[in-house]
């Protein structure tokens, strides 16, 4: 199989491209800058998240694993895919700004999930003046059982994967999670495999993705839960304050049926 920096899979993807909606760039609006940063991993909460943070007033909140970035119309996975090439395979590349984030996320005053939790660094020191949510769940054994049985099942149907070379935008549903975003995330040892970093290394990568938020932001500028939240006004609205908010997410489909319909 074609590494994903080799010579044939760049064509692959250069061939793909050239289906590629490709709509302008985003323009933030400086009256609706982002707000809120939902950090914590996939299957911890983050459509639940959404739509409690949309209840309470932050519009748009985006949610980058469900309806948004897959099946955004224009979508937008071809730049997602470029954003993330630029962060995990070329070390050397000019960090990314927040022009960058905005021309995919400039509509949005929240956001959740991949693009805040596989670009977490990043993302904040784009944004410094947004509050950080830190989503977890209390149990780690139960949501490494989610995501072996979402995200890991989702990577291993052949189906799916098959079909995908038959549609140009369902096949840029398929790199973006399971070849690009989610083994850098899970550190996978074959990209073509989530198991391969899902399996020995999960339950590691939600230690440490906590722990590092832990070291970054005092105990002392945690928010408590959500319902501390209020419209536009949060407990304790200091620079890049994390809220540990737990909850369950619900399940999230890797294909759109009005993409299958298509085919």
């Amino acid at each position: 199989m074609a590494s994903l920096s080799g010579p044939i899979w760049r064509a692959i993807e250069s061939f793909y491209g050239s289906f590629a909606p490709n709509p302008p760039p985003r323009i933030r609006d400086p009256a609706k800058p982002m707000q809120v940063i939902c950090v914590g991993l996939p299957r911890s909460g983050t459509e639940s998240l959404q739509k409690a943070l949309l209840t309470l007033g932050y519009d748009y909140t985006y949610h980058t694993q469900g309806w948004d970035m897959l099946n955004e119309s224009p979508h937008r996975m071809n730049s997602w895919v470029a954003l993330a090439r630029r962060n995990f395979f070329a070390p050397t590349a000019e960090p990314i700004t927040s022009t960058d984030f905005d021309a995919l996320l400039g509509h949005a005053v929240a956001v959740t999930d991949a693009a805040a939790n596989c670009f977490a660094a990043e993302i904040i020191a784009a944004y410094p003046d947004a509050k950080v949510i830190l989503n977890t769940r209390r149990d780690i054994d139960a949501w490494n059982s989610s995501v072996m049985s979402n995200i890991v099942a989702a990577n291993e149907d052949m189906f799916k994967w098959f079909l995908c070379w038959f549609n140009a935008d369902l096949w840029w549903q398929w790199p973006t999670h399971q070849r690009i975003l989610w083994p850098a995330l899970f550190r996978c040892t074959d990209y073509r495999s989530l198991r391969s970093g899902v399996e020995p290394f999960a339950k590691t990568v939600h230690e440490q993705h906590k722990r590092q938020f832990d070291d970054w932001f005092p105990e002392n500028s945690y928010w408590n839960g959500i319902s501390k939240m209020d419209g536009d006004h949060c407990a304790d609205s200091s620079r890049n304050t994390c809220l540990k908010h737990r909850s369950r997410g619900r399940t999230t489909k890797a294909l759109s049926r009005r993409e299958l319909r298509r085919i």
